[in-house]
């Protein structure tokens, strides 16, 4: 589950505000008043439906969003907001709620809670002999790391898997947004190199038929596969 916080603000010219299929979407917090999820920038509307998609992964549907909006994704695929759309405030629907409800009278954004990351980029390979040869190079970004998967390795019989080499693929948010892949390809054999990359994905990518399908599971962005894609794909 992200770590985020609720920032409350003053709408101005730049403000939008989330509408989703049945309205204007708002949510109620555990503790505190019921607010409407704004965004004045990318960053922060993706922040915003990075937060909606937690809501959703724990059976919580905001209000605005319909109550099958998790297995409509599951589906279609998309991003947690899908059929949603960013509406200038002045323009925005006023809230609705069920019966006894408070309907919220304040706006916030959603804020991660980030952090310096240190990833590398590069290799490095140490002979027979002792001799390295190493350019490997930090990165240095703030953001939240989603999620991490490691695909163990054949072994030297080819049969079996060996946790001596393998691919550790890690999953970051990065602070405007961005989503980053950190792809380790390791070996505790002499001789066999260490490569690191980091690459730039999409959501797509992430979801069945992507690159990095499995990792995109791991941190909520999986759905279930269709009949089409499970015949096309038994394995």
């Amino acid at each position: 589950m992200l770590k985020v916080e609720v920032k409350f603000i003053e709408p101005d010219e730049i403000t939008c505000y989330l509408v989703g299929p049945q309205g204007l979407v708002w949510e109620q917090p555990a503790i505190g008043e019921p607010v409407i999820i704004a965004a004045r920038n990318e960053a922060e509307a993706r922040a915003a439906e990075a937060h909606v998609n937690d809501l959703l992964q724990m059976g919580l549907v905001p209000c605005g969003l319909p109550l099958n909006q998790r297995v409509i994704q599951a589906m279609f695929g998309g991003p947690a907001t899908r059929d949603c759309r960013w509406v200038r405030y002045q323009d925005a629907p006023k809230p609705v709620g069920d019966v006894g409800d408070t309907l919220p009278t304040l706006a916030a954004v959603i804020v991660l809670a980030m952090k310096k990351i240190t990833v590398q980029v590069g290799s490095i390979v140490t002979g027979s002999s002792g001799q390295t040869n190493d350019d490997r190079r930090n990165v240095e970004f703030v953001g939240e790391e989603l999620a991490s998967r490691t695909e163990y390795g054949a072994g030297k019989d080819g049969a079996s898997i060996t946790d001596t080499r393998g691919v550790t693929q890690t999953l970051y948010r990065a602070e405007d947004g961005r989503l980053v892949v950190n792809v380790k390809d390791w070996s505790h054999w002499q001789g066999e190199p260490n490569t690191y990359t980091l690459l730039p994905v999409t959501e797509s990518a992430l979801q069945p038929g992507g690159p990095f399908e499995l990792l995109g599971a791991e941190a909520g962005f999986g759905r279930p596969l269709t009949l089409d894609e499970a015949l096309e794909h038994p394995e």
